[in-house]
């Protein structure tokens, strides 16, 4: 009885194995779909260097791209004029109601 036992043991822990390596298989093209996203990122990471590289050369040498400096650029962020229009067209509205 006590060998029938360990061979049965056996064939359960070898169907166990062959279980995860059959998951393991089914599992690969999903790590491929992972693989899309970081490449998505790396190349969102990128654009987001090559752009910086391109304000901070602009700041430094004082050059214009599209008639716009680097320091008019940084204004712009800077403003909240939109913000304010914004602002102040809600107030307008939720006071007319």
């Amino acid at each position: 009885m006590d060998m029938d036992y360990a061979n049965r043991r056996r064939a359960y822990v070898q169907e166990v194995r062959n279980s995860f390596r059959e998951e393991n298989r089914l599992a690969k093209p999903e790590e491929q779909s992972g693989d899309s996203f970081f490449t998505f990122f790396k190349l969102r990471l990128f654009v987001a260097v090559a752009l910086f590289a391109v304000f901070f050369g602009c700041l430094s040498t004082g050059t214009e791209i599209a008639g716009y400096s680097a320091k008019e650029v940084m204004t712009l962020v800077c403003d909240n004029h939109y913000y304010t229009n914004l602002k102040n067209y809600v107030m307008i509205q939720e006071q007319s109601e």
